[in-house]
C-alpha cells in the first residue's frame, strides 16, 4: 500500500498521480486536502471551508485524480469565517455519497476538534 498526500501544486500533483492510479488504484490509499485558496500565480488568497467550496474542491480532486473516491480527505486550515460544524457536515455528506471514506483536520484546536467530532467522526489530525 502506498500512502501519500497529493494536493500540492494547485492540483498538478493530483493530475500526475492519476496516471498511476489508472492501473493501481487498489494498491493506493489516497490522502488529499482542501481549504487554501491560491491565485493564478500560486499566491495565497485565503482559506475556505464553506459547504459549497468543500463540495467543489472534492469534485475537482476526484476529476484530477480520475477516481471515484478519496480515502482520506483533509481540511488543511480551518476557515475562521465558517463554523467547523458546517465544514464537517459538508465533508460528512461526501462520506455518505461514497466520494470520501475518512475525514481529517489539520491546524485546529482541541475545542474545534471536539465540535467537529460531534458532527462526524474525524479519523486523523
Amino acid at each position: 500500500m502506498i500512502l501519500g498526500y497529493v494536493q500540492y501544486g494547485s492540483g498538478a500533483n493530483e493530475k500526475l498521480v492519476s496516471k498511476v492510479l489508472k492501473e493501481r488504484r487498489n494498491e493506493v490509499f489516497i490522502c488529499t486536502k482542501f481549504g487554501v485558496i491560491r491565485g493564478p500565480n500560486g499566491e495565497f488568497e485565503g482559506v475556505r471551508g464553506d459547504r459549497e467550496y468543500v463540495r467543489q474542491a472534492c469534485e475537482k480532486s476526484l476529476e484530477r485524480l480520475g477516481v471515484d473516491y478519496i480515502d482520506l480527505y483533509y481540511q488543511i486550515c480551518v476557515d475562521v469565517n465558517t463554523p467547523i460544524e458546517e465544514t464537517v457536515s459538508a465533508m460528512g455528506e461526501l462520506v455518505k455519497e461514497g466520494k470520501v471514506e475518512y475525514l481529517g483536520l489539520s491546524e485546529c484546536s482541541a475545542e474545534t476538534l471536539r465540535r467537529a467530532y460531534k458532527v462526524h467522526p474525524i479519523a486523523t489530525l
